[in-house]
């Protein structure tokens, strides 16, 4: 158990992560919290499975995901999944997501999310889905990923929350292409 934002703290530009399977929980009260904090430019990881149980717990706890809390600009996950239960308890209209939190002009592909995401918050603007919470900017690309996890909310009318995307905030050249749940 780790009480903080990661098991990985960050990779730099460039940074690769690859072959690891990870089991724990982490309750934070900080920001990118996930397997992997954020990964900057042009970073890659590949087959990446998180067992990891994640609990959210404090307002501004923002871009949390079970592989990834934050994803650059040209930064790449593949063939990567979440197995891990991610809870959110704190009134927060953040970014949660099975395999990253957020994602700004990112690339995921083949990646799935099996575990569950449960929102215990009554705030409707909680960003929530089964693969990434929030996608912004320009060129974003999602290829390839499946949610079967179970995704639930206590809020009304919550504004955010879908299998694939949460949030999608990107230009109309972005690519999104065989997803499923």
């Amino acid at each position: 158990i780790t009480t903080g934002e990661a098991f990985i703290s960050g990779l730099g530009v460039g940074g690769v992560l690859q072959n690891l399977t990870i089991k724990g929980q982490i309750i934070t009260n900080g920001w990118r919290a996930g397997t992997v904090a954020y990964a900057d430019t042009d970073s890659k990881i590949y087959n990446v499975k998180s067992y990891i149980d994640l609990e959210i717990r404090e307002e501004g706890s923002n871009e949390c995901g079970g592989v990834i809390g934050s994803l650059r600009t040209d930064a790449w996950i593949d063939n990567c999944a979440n197995y891990g239960t991610i809870t959110v308890t704190c009134n927060s209209g953040d970014s949660y997501g099975g395999v990253a939190g957020y994602s700004n002009n990112g690339i995921i592909s083949n990646c799935a999310n099996y575990g569950e995401l449960i929102c215990k918050s009554e705030w409707n603007k909680c960003e929530l889905a089964g693969i990434v919470g929030r996608a912004k900017s320009g060129f974003y690309r999602l290829y390839n990923c499946m949610n079967v996890g179970k995704i639930s909310t206590v809020a009304p009318d919550p504004l955010y929350m879908n299998a694939i995307i949460g949030k999608f905030e990107c230009t109309s050249t972005s690519q999104i292409k065989n997803n499923y749940y």
